[in-house]
């Protein structure tokens, strides 16, 4: 089995958010609500994914070939009764851990009126990369060890009840800590388990957020005197259009920590097919139609950029460090689980935050010496520095190498065990063993290279976002399992013991329970 890349990270509850509406794998499927008539209403569906504790997973991709919406489902999970309706138009390649705390529109779609028992679901064509407890790194696909389970039935709690002329809403839920079998030593497997959450359509409420959603634009309109606009985002990771995404004054465009004549992304520059990241609300309109709001727009890279994107695996010194792969930019060398060891010129290299409204300051992120291994980068790589051995970048030992101009810090997403409160924070332990386990020390950073982070303290705010029921810090008790999205400090960590350094924050932009 494979760690999953922890590519794309986005919130909003371990949820695949489907709405279905002509969606295609990797072609543009439409948002705007599919006409309706008496005898139908309008589905909006989504999908997410929740991440495991104490295992890193690095990688966990897999195929959605089928899922279909049945009256009711027999006593094998078979799909009974009329109408049967198909969600998906062609297979889906999902990456989950690009949705873990996160989610992401599927389609929309016109579902006869009537009582709705389940969705059929049909996995395919994994592919996983895990880290376990005691360091090794293990890979699993589907040509290996195929799934143990390929095809399950989730059924909603109470029945799915369609209404002539209204708009209704679910989430896939997929539960990757359930989903992947291990003994004590190793994963044996993988076995889906997903869950339907039902969403409240209520007029002029949100409905779901999608973080850190990337793709390419089309269909914009502007007015830059006022900042107003709309566009559509297809989604480079379901292949899904979101159409008429707007954006006012208070949408933060391009890199939120930058100085105004530093963006690389301005409303004047903002343009049609240009790769951007965007987080994304949806919410219902007076009409209960759903519509999408872009609260952060950020460019991915311009046409010639040469960018990385992945987890700091591990710190060498406090000028070179281990980059794990989850995306890159016109580097289409570098393919996705690689392994590329990365130099940087510490006089001249460039450290930002994306800080969005997140309580950070500069310093939190200024210098070598402030690289943790789980932290997530993004990175410009120096023209000419790249190197890919022959042999590929699967391991650390093949050595592959690129130096970078700018590390740029983004959000990394943790599970862990709630070790203890003191509101506004509370700790977790039990954690990913890419911070380094008792019986695996690691070189986490550049003066701790043999240790292990033992405990991580979450730092909340009035800009963190609770799920699954939580109103605030106070709200959890010693025990619960909990995911935790936000910017990874190290805050003066210098490794194992009691009494040896702070334990590093992860200042939070998302808190939740995680679903069992």
């Amino acid at each position: 089995m494979q760690i999953s890349d922890l590519r794309k990270v986005a919130w909003s509850a371990p949820l695949f958010a489907l709405a279905l509406a002509s969606l295609s794998c990797g072609g543009a499927g439409r948002t705007s609500p599919p006409p309706i008539g008496a005898s139908s209403g309008t589905g909006y569906f989504f999908i997410a994914d929740a991440p495991p504790a104490g295992t890193s997973v690095l990688k966990f991709e897999i195929t959605l070939s089928g899922a279909t919406l049945c009256p009711s489902v027999g006593s094998a999970g078979e799909c009974q009764g009329t109408p049967q309706v198909s969600l998906l138009d062609s297979p889906l390649s999902l990456d989950l851990n690009g949705l873990q705390l996160g989610s992401a529109f599927l389609s929309s779609k016109s579902v006869q009126v009537g009582t709705y028992a389940g969705v059929r679901l049909t996995f395919s064509d994994y592919d996983l990369k895990v880290m376990l407890p005691d360091g090794t790194i293990q890979e699993l696909t589907d040509s290996t060890v195929p799934l143990l389970a390929s095809s399950l039935t989730p059924t909603f709690s109470s029945g799915l009840t369609v209404a002539a002329n209204t708009s209704f809403g679910f989430l896939l839920d997929f539960n990757a800590n359930n989903s992947i079998q291990s003994t004590a030593t190793a994963v044996t497997g993988v076995s889906p388990v997903v869950k339907l959450v039902q969403l409240t359509l209520t007029a002029q409420q949100p409905i779901i957020s999608m973080a850190a959603r990337k793709g390419r634009v089309s269909s914009l309109t502007k007015t830059c005197t006022t900042d107003i606009g709309s566009f559509t985002l297809t989604d480079s990771l379901t292949g899904t259009a979101i159409a008429n995404i707007s954006f006012d004054s208070t949408t933060l465009i391009g890199e939120p920590t930058d100085a105004t004549t530093d963006k690389d992304i301005t409303c004047d520059t903002f343009a049609n097919d240009q790769i951007v990241e965007v987080d994304i609300d949806a919410r219902t309109n007076g009409q209960n139609s759903v519509e999408y709001f872009a609260h952060q727009i950020q460019l991915v890279g311009a046409a010639t950029a040469a960018r990385l994107q992945g987890t700091v695996f591990q710190v060498n010194t406090a000028s070179e460090f281990v980059l794990f792969v989850e995306g890159q930019e016109n580097l289409s060398t570098v393919p996705t689980g690689s392994f590329i060891t990365v130099s940087f010129v510490p006089a001249t290299v460039q450290f930002r935050i994306d800080a969005g409204d997140l309580p950070v300051v500069a310093t939190d992120f200024a210098t070598g010496n402030d690289l943790l291994a789980g932290q997530k980068l993004k990175l410009d790589v120096t023209a000419g520095s790249l190197f890919v051995a022959t042999t590929g970048c699967k391991t650390v030992a093949d050595l592959c190498t690129a130096g970078a101009d700018s590390l740029r810090l983004k959000q990394t997403t943790l599970a862990g065990r709630v070790a203890g409160t003191n509101d506004p924070d509370f700790t977790i332990d039990t954690l990913p063993s890419i911070l380094g386990t008792a019986s695996f020390l690691r070189p986490l950073s550049a003066d701790c290279l043999l240790c292990v982070a033992g405990t991580v303290q979450v730092s909340t705010s009035s800009a963190t976002g609770f799920g699954s029921g939580l109103a605030n810090v106070s709200s959890l008790a010693v025990n619960n399992i909990v995911e935790v999205r936000g910017l990874l400090i190290k805050n003066g960590f210098t490794g194992p013991g009691p009494v040896s350094g702070f334990p590093p924050i992860l200042v939070a932009a998302q808190v939740r329970l995680q679903p069992q």
